[in-house]
């Protein structure tokens, strides 16, 4: 009788720990915490002007060919990550695609993102529509690509502050200049294409934060 006791406040104790770890998970494996500044190698100036080259230059990743959707959403204030409508799958309560892009020997095209209803009446996402309207991608024309190096109204950029970590690039930026005391952030992946970046902004608070949530290829 004392062994079954034993067991069974151990199976009482292990659902209460699992139990308190669920209430902290996000969907999507991922957590949304405010941003850890030493998980990126220092790096300095030499790194945001290595970014740079690649913003200024021509060079993509976008392939001739490729026909991409993206999700980005704004997470304050958000407990779980939405999944992203995709093309011939049911996800009840998914969410549309914020934008589309395919890449033709023209150049790259944003699109408008078309949906459809699937079984159970489930969103599906349907095409990427670059024939209604011409809307040739640049990456000189990604404003907000072009804050997240070099700032905007109200943010300094603190050059001496970026850090790197393998392509993936991260800004911090000041309340006025000369600042070395980061108050919000940049996040650039130079391995994804320049239409989906940056893959992050917000305050070093972790109130505020926009992300790239997903980025699939389209078959």
């Amino acid at each position: 009788m004392k062994t079954k006791i034993l067991n069974l406040m151990s199976s009482l104790l292990l659902l209460t720990v699992m139990a308190s770890c669920g209430k902290n998970q996000v969907s999507g494996g991922s957590q949304v915490n405010p941003p850890n500044i030493n998980t990126y190698s220092a790096a300095g100036e030499p790194a945001w002007n290595e970014l740079k080259a690649w913003v200024d230059g021509p060079s993509d990743n976008t392939q001739v060919g490729i026909h991409g959707i993206y999700l980005k959403r704004s997470l304050s204030g958000v407990i779980l990550l939405p999944n992203m409508c995709l093309k011939n799958s049911i996800v009840v309560g998914c969410v549309d695609p914020t934008g589309c892009f395919k890449s033709t020997n023209q150049g790259v095209m944003k699109g408008t993102v078309k949906m459809t209803t699937g079984l159970f009446g489930a969103k599906q996402y349907s095409d990427c529509d670059i024939t209604t309207s011409f809307n040739l991608y640049t990456k000189s024309s990604n404003q907000e690509l072009k804050d997240a190096l070099n700032g905007k109204s109200g943010q300094f950029l603190i050059k001496s502050m970026t850090q790197k970590n393998g392509s993936i690039f991260k800004v911090f930026f000041g309340s006025f200049d000369g600042s070395t005391s980061p108050t919000s952030f940049a996040v650039i992946n130079t391995s994804l294409p320049s239409i989906v970046n940056p893959t992050e902004v917000g305050s070093m608070s972790g109130n505020d934060l926009t992300k790239l949530i997903d980025y699939r290829i389209v078959q």
